[in-house]
């Protein structure tokens, strides 16, 4: 079984940095690309880089922008969530879509045909 390959440290100031710089116009939307699937170093280094931007250095605007969108869900261990795009768009649908069906009744949409396709199920590996 293959091992999992660590990324680069960053260190506290490249993160800093990668937080408060002003990003161009590629980078933030390389950045959004990735994060939409949330990506791993693995795939993240072989990305076609905006200039004078390094593999290394896309993995630290990777992780800042995570930072921004990360959440506590268990303080008392440390536990943190990052919510991406994906998951906010699949929240939103199963809060449409939960307790509404077309016939306009409050009920569980499991049992209208077609309300919600499931797809808060396993896609992908990930939870959402």
């Amino acid at each position: 079984m293959p091992k999992i390959e660590i990324p680069p440290q960053i260190t506290a100031t490249r993160l800093t940095q990668a937080l408060l710089e002003e990003q161009n116009e590629e980078l933030v939307a390389l950045v959004s690309k990735i994060n939409e699937n949330y990506e791993y170093w693995d795939t993240v280094k072989y990305k076609s880089l905006p200039k004078n931007c390094s593999a290394e250095k896309l993995w630290a605007y990777v992780k800042a922008s995570r930072l921004k969108q990360q959440i506590s869900v268990w303080p008392k261990y440390g536990i943190t969530l990052s919510i991406t795009n994906q998951m906010q768009r699949h929240c939103h649908e199963f809060d449409m879509n939960f307790w509404h069906c077309k016939d306009g009744q409050q009920r569980l949409a499991t049992r209208c045909e077609g309300a919600f396709s499931g797809k808060l199920a396993y896609g992908r590996g990930h939870l959402f």
